[in-house]
């Protein structure tokens, strides 16, 4: 899921179970850069748009209830960022997985 404002990150198009997602974080120029923390084999760079000095975009920050059946239902729990939800309704649609990725698993 690709929002219209985001900062320098690396894109995993994972779910990121074990807490919220940091996609970056300030250096010691007060620059917001990608989180290197995030950075793994496969991770693809996204060069944000926001300015170096803002670490997210413009949308409201209202938390949500989430409610989940079916297939993947066990991923859904806990503080969610909304695009962890969208990677996981990928994942169990196996959205853009081919023969080729499909043998790796």
């Amino acid at each position: 899921m690709f929002t219209n404002n985001f900062p320098d990150y690396y894109e995993t198009y994972h779910s990121h179970t074990e807490g919220p997602f940091v996609p970056a974080v300030q250096n010691e120029k007060k620059q917001y850069v990608a989180n290197e923390k995030t950075k793994v084999p496969g991770a693809q760079f996204r060069e944000g748009n926001l300015p170096r000095n803002a670490d997210s975009g413009v949308h409201a920050v209202d938390d949500v209830v989430i409610f989940a059946m079916g297939a993947g239902a066990q991923k859904i729990h806990g503080y969610m960022e909304n695009s962890q939800v969208f990677r996981i309704m990928a994942e169990v649609l196996a959205a853009g997985r081919t023969e080729k990725t499909a043998a790796k698993d």
